[in-house]
């Protein structure tokens, strides 16, 4: 089994280098002790491109897709083969639609892959819809299924499972305020529909499945973005094999929302700092003055808010420091004596 410095990890993104020019998907190979072995830009003419997702291939190396076009409702679904360090092997564009867009990507248990991302066809409908892409090993393609939804919809992840179906996660807006929901839909292995579940909250915040995968239990985990109330964060959901949460309220949860507060601000000098979802449980707060001097220092908690008295200090600009493990989070503050 190789070590942790061995495993080679590959990462990809949207390379521009001014504004209003064209686009393009760049590569990134490291070690795992940091070390980098490739950076590659993959300069598609005539028209711009983006890699939006990667994966490793069976052979050590990667698969990218994305979108090759010339905008979002006006592109194709794009495949970059490349090797261990981002030398292209194969690329290729698929077009379905007028615009089509690949999110996320996997090599499955026959060597091909499986595309997931949305489809744009204003002959079916005005708004994007979720999209699956099956191919073989020599990136032709099997089948291709379109999600059609009252609204906007589209796919994140995607994820083979045992049964040699998919797992897919990803948006769907729900009319009339397009209030997006956690989108969740379990397929056989030519794509058709098992189950679809929606998940998240009725609010002014939209929820979004990032990320899902079966696991051992033969049950399903999800990750992505959310809110609860006012309160906006990470979305952590465990689901059973029919994607259902069984928890005793029956609904996901907003997993530790992230609060860092000073208050009031401005004030005469005495103000309270609120930390809420710390990842340590703790931290320290400092204060410092603008020619960095540090004026004041204490540790703070998730229990309760920490008053802090700085009357005996000069009126002007503060700044807060949050220490928690090796993050370092600021907040303005300013001092004001009437």
């Amino acid at each position: 089994m190789a070590s942790v410095a061995n495993t080679i990890y590959g990462m990809t993104g949207y390379f521009k280098p001014v504004p209003f020019t064209k686009g393009s998907p760049y590569f990134i190979a490291n070690i795992g002790n940091g070390i980098q072995l490739a950076n590659k830009i993959y300069d598609y003419n005539p028209f711009s491109s983006n890699g939006e997702a990667i994966n490793k291939t069976f052979d050590g190396g990667f698969i990218i897709t994305g979108q090759y076009g010339t905008g979002p409702v006006s592109a194709d679904i794009h495949l970059i083969r490349t090797d261990t360090y981002g030398d292209t092997l194969w690329t290729k564009t698929y077009n379905f639609s007028q615009g089509d867009a690949g999110m996320a990507v996997q090599q499955t248990a026959d060597s091909g892959f499986i595309v997931a991302g949305f489809s744009y066809d204003p002959v079916i409908s005005s708004h994007v819809n979720a999209f699956l892409l099956k191919t073989n090993s020599s990136n032709d393609t099997i089948w291709s299924k379109l999600f059609v939804s009252p609204s906007e919809s589209l796919f994140y992840s995607v994820d083979q499972t045992n049964d040699y179906g998919y797992f897919l996660t990803g948006t769907l807006a729900i009319p009339p305020n397009n209030i997006g929901k956690i989108y969740l839909i379990k397929t056989n292995d030519i794509g058709d529909t098992l189950w679809t579940r929606l998940h998240g909250n009725n609010n002014v915040f939209s929820n979004n499945g990032l990320f899902g995968k079966q696991t051992k239990d033969g049950g399903y985990i999800v990750s992505g973005i959310g809110s609860i109330g006012n309160k906006f964060g990470a979305y952590i959901i465990k689901l059973d094999s029919l994607g259902n949460v069984n928890s005793p309220g029956g609904m996901a949860e907003l997993n530790n929302p992230f609060e860092f507060a000073v208050y009031p601000n401005p004030s005469n000098g005495v103000f309270q700092v609120t930390v809420k979802g710390l990842p340590h449980h703790k931290g320290q707060i400092e204060v410092y003055n603008i020619n960095h001097q540090l004026v004041h220092s204490s540790p703070v908690g998730c229990q309760q808010p920490l008053t802090v008295n700085l009357t005996h200090a000069t009126e002007g600009l503060y700044l807060v420091l949050l220490r928690t493990g090796e993050t370092v989070f600021t907040k303005k503050f300013i001092i004001h004596k009437p």
